[in-house]
């Protein structure tokens, strides 16, 4: 996450089933639906979608956690989609078509900053 930014959002979209979504920030503080409100942030969801919102992120390295709250019966696609909104652009790429269950996802990120204020 860059610094100053001010606001980091992560949307999750399925077929169906439910998924959890977990932000583990730099700091290690966890934020789950229930606490993406405090601090200004907010939590949306229905049935195939979820986002969480935190306003003004901590700087540094995020983990994103996702898991079956309710496991569909058939290996499903998830789709994850990271926004932030700061001064900084960020071009991400290591996405391949497929992962194993249980195996972590690592994003690349190269940035630089757009503009001068």
């Amino acid at each position: 996450m860059a610094e100053h930014a001010k606001t980091f959002n992560v949307y999750t979209s399925w077929q169906g089933s439910k998924l959890s979504t977990r932000l583990i920030g730099p700091n290690g503080n966890v934020i789950t639906d229930s606490q993406a409100g405090n601090n200004g942030g907010r939590y949306e969801a229905g049935k195939t979608f979820q986002m969480l919102e935190v306003k003004d992120p901590a700087s540094g390295a995020w983990n994103i956690e996702v898991s079956w709250a309710d496991a569909p019966p058939v290996p499903e696609q998830v789709n994850i989609s990271i926004a932030e909104k700061s001064d900084v652009f960020a071009w991400m790429n290591g996405f391949r078509p497929r992962y194993s269950v249980n195996e972590p996802v690592t994003i690349n990120v190269n940035r630089g900053k757009c503009s001068e204020q």
